[in-house]
């Protein structure tokens, strides 16, 4: 009789254990919205303009559900092309800290027949400091795709890359 009983627990704990590792491997979205844009002459790599931009973000789904997430990002080139030059992000929960950094991304008019202002961006990162929580993502990589949500809104698709 021990035995059913033993299987019924371990039927019920075995999908506990493993949500972490599945979490992990679901995509987090980014709802975020700009906060302030700052135009800095002379820095972009062709002496042109730079766009300094703040913004915040709540997050659904993925190793970072529930977390609401500040940064920046320093652009170069014209509003809806552009290189990333510099990104730094700090998300938060209960509990948990995550800081990551976005290392390369290029971002690019969506295609004829899309709004006027939209864009769209692929990058990678990597989580610089984990706590709490999402400690298990210190020292990972990710991938994102970022697009234009309206104005001054962005989405982001996050997802953390396979050891």
């Amino acid at each position: 009789m021990a035995r059913p009983r033993a299987l019924h627990v371990l039927a019920f704990l075995l999908p506990l254990a493993a949500a972490p590792v599945l979490a992990s491997e679901a995509a987090s979205r980014f709802h975020c919205q700009v906060t302030g844009t700052e135009t800095l002459a002379g820095l972009a790599p062709d002496g042109g303009t730079a766009e300094l931009s703040r913004f915040t973000c709540r997050v659904k789904g993925g190793p970072l559900d529930g977390f609401v997430a500040t940064g920046t990002n320093l652009w170069g080139g014209r509003l809806r092309d552009g290189l990333l030059l510099g990104s730094l992000v700090v998300a938060r929960k209960a509990h948990s800290i995550v800081v990551y950094e976005v290392q390369e991304v290029t971002r690019r008019a969506r295609p004829p027949g899309a709004d006027a202002r939209s864009w769209e961006g692929q990058g990678t990162g990597v989580y610089k400091l984990a706590t709490g929580v999402a400690a298990h993502l210190a020292g990972k990589s990710f991938h994102s795709i970022a697009r234009s949500a309206g104005p001054g809104a962005f989405t982001i698709e996050t997802v953390v890359e396979d050891d």
